[in-house]
């Protein structure tokens, strides 16, 4: 068995804000909002999580374990970092090179972990909580020529049960040198 599991979600991205409900001041009742994309977009997080999961032969983690993950954001090009005519294949000098608006690299991580932690209405968890993520990178990138949004994901499980502590309290992965 590999030690990770990979799978690509093919669509434009959704960032998720705070989710969190809150005092109406027209109305005076309580307001949970509901961002109809954003949970669709979350299921079909999941969904690719959970069959990724399957067929890598992995079970949802849980504690004591944790995770390492590495979340890679390919972002459509507008047109307008094309030059035009029968250039138009080819990038603008003027055009960015990193990709550094809207929609925010945490807000598009928020939205991920919280797809693949179960929080999503119907959906399988992947890991039991966002908290066993205990470390990883998020990449936000323009998608090359001819590529349209997709988001890569990489979970990496971290087991207990293969690390031994040493002497001095640290801790080491086991079958590696113990110094």
């Amino acid at each position: 068995m590999d030690d990770s599991f990979k799978f690509t979600v093919i669509g434009r991205q959704k960032p998720q804000g705070s989710l969190s409900p809150f005092v109406s001041k027209t109305t005076g009742n309580i307001v949970t909002p509901q961002n109809k994309p954003l949970l669709a977009w979350r299921e079909t997080v999941a969904a690719a999580a959970y069959v990724a999961m399957l067929r890598y032969g992995f079970t949802e983690i849980e504690p004591p374990d944790a995770v390492s993950i590495k979340i890679v954001f390919f972002i459509e090009r507008p047109q307008v970092h094309y030059r035009s005519g029968k250039f138009s294949h080819l990038l603008k000098k003027s055009a960015p090179i990193f990709h550094t608006q809207y929609p925010d690299k945490d807000k598009l991580e928020r939205a991920v972990l919280d797809a693949i932690s179960g929080t999503a209405k119907k959906t399988p968890k992947i890991i039991s909580d966002d908290a066993l993520v205990i470390g990883g990178i998020v990449l936000k990138l323009w998608a090359k020529a001819n590529q349209t949004h997709s988001t890569e994901v990489t979970i990496t499980p971290i087991r207990v049960a293969d690390h031994a502590m040493r002497d001095d309290g640290s801790y080491y992965l086991k079958g590696e040198c113990r110094e």
